[in-house]
């Protein structure tokens, strides 16, 4: 069977060289195609020569989630592997793709994140990295919390499609991914699509692949990630995923509106802290502080835009 690779990008042209170099030492005599999705509007991508056989489009539209739709559109392959433009992948992520579809033909399978060792060990010289590390930031079973399971695969509720592979099949029974999701939200919609369809979702536990996103570990680009990803989830429980809503008491709706007036105190105060370890409780803290203030900061815009979203297309619904 044919596999083909949809990779979105957008203006990351470094940590997209080192992803596709690895994509291609990894597909070396497997009979399997890379499509890559430019959703720049500013910038081309490039491809180093090699005999892979990699087609770069540009996004007719705009967002991850029609990127990725146009992939699957184009992909003349049986088997689909949707992958982030930051994931560093070897032959035996692939191998074990094609060993996992024999076993479970109509699932969508995950395998497991780590950050790169390298990267590990650079991000310890910092407070934020020390922060990430400390709360579980780095990898995907500390994400996954009480979720992740020790097993060498396990059914799970969510899909990620950083890593996510599955049948053609599967992939248009599913409808594809919701458009109208910003940022990379469309994964909790795809996971309800994929369940209503009997598609299981699995995570394989004993094959790791590389979360190399060393370009947003920087204060100002981990906390605007955080923030998209509130106002993703906000659009979530608009659209009908209860388990999404974000209870926040009154009390702290006050405290983090104060907050969030004052950020640039937060920030300036982070920045004078030093760096060293043994100021980490401070900076820690303030980073604590700082996170919370975008969550509620993004949550709170994404159910304004998706409340006026809905009202919108209802509006046009009924004329």
């Amino acid at each position: 069977m044919k596999l083909s690779i949809i990779i979105p990008t957008k203006d990351r042209p470094a940590v997209f060289n080192s992803t596709i170099l690895k994509v291609i030492e990894a597909l070396q005599g497997i009979d399997a195609e890379v499509i890559v999705v430019n959703d720049s509007k500013t910038s081309d991508v490039f491809i180093p020569e090699s005999s892979a056989d990699i087609e770069i489009h540009n996004n007719p539209k705009s967002g991850v989630a029609s990127a990725r739709n146009f992939g699957a559109s184009i992909a003349s392959g049986d088997l689909l592997l949707f992958m982030d433009d930051d994931i560093l992948i070897s032959k035996e992520n692939i191998i074990t793709l094609f060993h996992l579809h024999h076993l479970y033909p109509r699932a969508a399978i995950n395998l497991v994140w780590n950050y790169p060792p390298e990267l590990l060990r650079s991000i310890q010289c910092t407070p934020l990295g020390r922060f990430l590390v400390r709360y579980g930031f780095t990898s995907m079973k500390d994400a996954m919390g009480s979720e992740w399971q020790e097993a060498k695969i396990f059914e799970t509720t969510g899909t990620a499609s950083f890593f996510l592979f599955m049948h053609q099949t599967s992939f248009l029974i599913s409808g594809g991914y919701n458009e109208y999701f910003p940022h990379a939200g469309s994964d909790y919609d795809f996971s309800m699509r994929l369940k209503e369809k009997g598609i299981k979702k699995l995570i394989h536990t004993d094959s790791m692949v590389y979360h190399n996103e060393l370009d947003r570990i920087n204060i100002d680009n981990w906390l605007k990630r955080q923030q998209n990803g509130a106002e993703t989830r906000a659009w979530g429980f608009v659209l009908g995923r209860n388990e999404l809503k974000l209870n926040t008491s009154y009390g702290k709706k006050i405290v983090y509106s104060c907050l969030y007036i004052l950020s640039p105190l937060l920030f300036l105060l982070y920045e004078k802290t030093p760096t060293a370890p043994k100021f980490d409780k401070l900076s820690h803290r303030i980073i604590h502080l700082l996170l919370g203030t975008v969550i509620f900061k993004g949550y709170k815009k994404g159910l304004r835009d998706a409340r006026q979203h809905s009202e919108k297309r209802n509006a046009f619904t009924l004329s």
